[in-house]
C-alpha cells in the first residue's frame, strides 16, 4: 500500500482546528470530526480537484522512475556488494529481483492512479447523464409544443 502517496483530501475542523483525512481508511467520507465530533461539511470541489491533480503529477513521476528501473535495473550484487557476472561472457547480470519489485510497485501506482481518476470520471459521467436528461426533456417539450401547434 502506498500510504505516503494517499490522495485523500486533508480537511481542517472549524471547531477544534485539527487536521485529518476527509475519508475513513475504508474510503467512506467522515460525517464528523474524529477529535471533537463536530459535524463536517464536504471539502470544496476546487480544493479536491487541485489535490487530485497534484497527486496524479506525483504518481506520474513515480511511474517514470519505476519504468527507468524496469528498463535498466542495474547489476545484481551479492550481500557483500560484489557484482554478479555471467560466467560465460563476464558481463554483469541484471538485478531481476529489483526489476520485479519495480513491476509490483508500478502495479500499485497504476491502481492508485485509477482510484484517483475514478471520482472525477464518475462525476463527468454523472454530469453528462444530467445534460442528456435535460436535452431529452427539451426535445420532449418541443415535440409536445409542435404537436399542440398542429392540432
Amino acid at each position: 500500500m502506498l500510504t505516503w502517496a494517499q490522495t485523500y483530501d486533508i480537511v481542517e475542523c472549524d471547531a477544534c482546528g485539527s487536521q485529518f483525512r476527509w475519508h475513513h481508511p475504508d474510503g467512506q467520507p467522515r460525517r464528523e470530526c474524529p477529535h471533537c465530533h463536530a459535524p463536517l461539511a464536504a471539502p470544496r470541489e476546487d480544493i479536491v480537484n487541485d489535490s487530485r491533480r497534484d497527486s496524479l503529477v506525483r504518481l506520474d513521476l513515480m511511474r517514470d522512475k519505476l519504468w527507468q528501473v524496469i528498463d535498466n535495473p542495474g547489476p545484481m550484487v551479492t550481500v557483500t556488494g560484489r557484482m554478479v557476472t555471467d560466467p560465460d561472457t563476464g558481463k554483469p547480470l541484471p538485478d531481476m529481483e529489483l526489476q520485479l519489485s519495480a513491476i509490483r510497485l508500478l502495479l500499485e501506482v497504476n491502481e492508485r492512479v485509477r482510484r484517483t481518476c475514478l471520482p472525477a470520471t464518475l462525476k463527468e459521467i454523472e454530469g453528462a447523464m444530467e445534460r442528456l436528461r435535460a436535452e431529452i426533456a427539451d426535445c420532449e417539450r418541443q415535440a409536445e409544443e409542435e404537436a399542440d401547434g398542429q392540432d
